[in-house]
């Protein structure tokens, strides 16, 4: 008979295989974990739950309050009926506040969950292989529905999955490296130049860390880098597609220097991103209203205050920009606070804490870095799955390091 932890524990290692596998197992394991938090609801253990997560769950009603003040005062539900889909993205950081208190409660091995990021790993690669490979699409989208979420997603999977390396399982060792490995192969596949540069980076980073903590798995990533790298480059159309996007983003930016009418990826999110701050200095304290931006392009457009973007565009193809120009200061403000009270708890937990929590602490900070840089050119917290994802897999570790504390 499964104990409840073991019901959790599938439900979570469910959860990260599923990332950018399939969106309907993903969903029915995120929906899982939250239904067991009220099943295993103990009003007993709340209150201290909330005490020592306090600095992860009051940033997230605030990001939720700042949402639904930036709705209200922007009159959507006048505008265009009361619609709350509006808010639909938001109200998901209150949502998923209940699951901190079903991890609160049980304790993971820091390798099975290692394990979990590893099969999701493997799954973007799959996916990846499949789409271009199998049903010649010019680049992997995954389940994530766009090919730079997926690649950014996928980065952060591969990265994840090398903790295990720092275990003594050799079978969790080479899951592990093979984890990365399909990663790798996803991001390239994804054709996202942000993605690349983004999982290179934090690669260095993971590499410094893995320097200082033990030699032998540094250089046993080495190896595994080098590995992945001359794989997936020795098929000629990939090392092709490279080489092309390369050629493209300085095609692009000798484009935009020189003749600025010029249609380009790159001009393209210049003018996304002078629309947002205009936007936001329009309407500095609340912004104009969440997923506001595509009919805030039409207004401006339309009379003559900024050049039409070619594209129909939703976000402002910058997380920053985005929540500046959606929920204004007030938005900057508990997003911030949301992400800042997570880096200082890394960061504190990196200096004074024992071993296995400063690898749960390095595993959140490298998650937590990676959505922010992958959130400077696109805009990661504008999509329900990334939000759910990360917002979950923070609350994971969390509650993890608090049992070692």
């Amino acid at each position: 008979m499964l104990r409840p932890e073991n019901i959790v524990c599938l439900l979570v290692m469910l959860f990260l295989a599923s990332t950018v596998f399939s969106r309907e197992l993903f969903n029915f394991s995120a929906a899982g974990l939250l239904l067991l938090s009220i099943f295993f609801y103990d009003k007993n253990k709340v209150r201290v739950c909330i005490i020592k997560n306090r600095f992860f769950l009051i940033p997230l009603l605030l990001i939720f309050l700042s949402s639904l003040i930036s709705f209200l005062v922007n009159f959507s539900f006048v505008q265009q009926g009361f619609n709350l889909n509006k808010i639909d993205l938001s109200s998901k950081f209150l949502l998923l506040i209940p699951i901190i208190f079903l991890f609160d409660q049980f304790k993971f091995d820091f390798n099975v969950v290692s394990l979990g990021f590893a099969l999701g790993a493997i799954g973007a690669g799959v996916m990846a292989i499949e789409q271009v490979f199998f049903e010649h699409r010019t680049l992997a989208i995954g389940s994530a529905g766009h090919h730079i979420v997926f690649g950014a997603v996928s980065s952060l999977l591969g990265l994840a999955s090398l903790f295990i390396c720092f275990s003594s399982n050799a079978y969790g060792k080479i899951i592990g490296t093979i984890g990365f490995l399909f990663a790798f192969m996803a991001v390239i596949l994804s054709s996202s130049r942000g993605a690349w540069f983004g999982m290179s980076l934090l690669l260095i980073i993971f590499l410094v860390h893995s320097f200082y903590r033990s030699r032998a798995v540094f250089y046993t990533l080495i190896a595994v880098v080098l590995i992945s790298g001359a794989t997936v480059f020795s098929h000629s159309s990939i090392r092709g597609q490279v080489f092309d996007r390369v050629l493209q983003a300085k095609s692009d930016v000798l484009s935009y220097k020189g003749e600025k009418d010029v249609v380009t990826s790159l001009s393209q999110r210049i003018l996304m991103w002078k629309l947002a701050i205009r936007i936001f200095l329009d309407h500095p304290i609340v912004g104009a209203g969440p997923r506001s931006f595509r009919q805030q392009h039409k207004l401006y457009a339309e009379s003559g205050m900024m050049k039409p973007l070619d594209g129909n565009y939703a976000h402002a193809h910058s997380d920053l920009l985005n929540i500046a120009a959606a929920q204004g200061a007030l938005g900057l403000a508990a997003f911030a606070y949301f992400f800042w009270g997570l880096f200082k708890r890394y960061y504190n937990v990196l200096k004074t804490g024992n071993q296995i929590n400063k690898d749960w602490a390095f595993m959140g900070l490298t998650l937590l870095i990676g959505l922010v840089l992958f959130g400077l050119t696109e805009s990661m917290m504008d999509r329900s799955f990334v939000v759910v994802f990360f917002v979950i897999t923070q609350q994971l570790i969390i509650s993890q390091m608090n049992f070692r504390l």
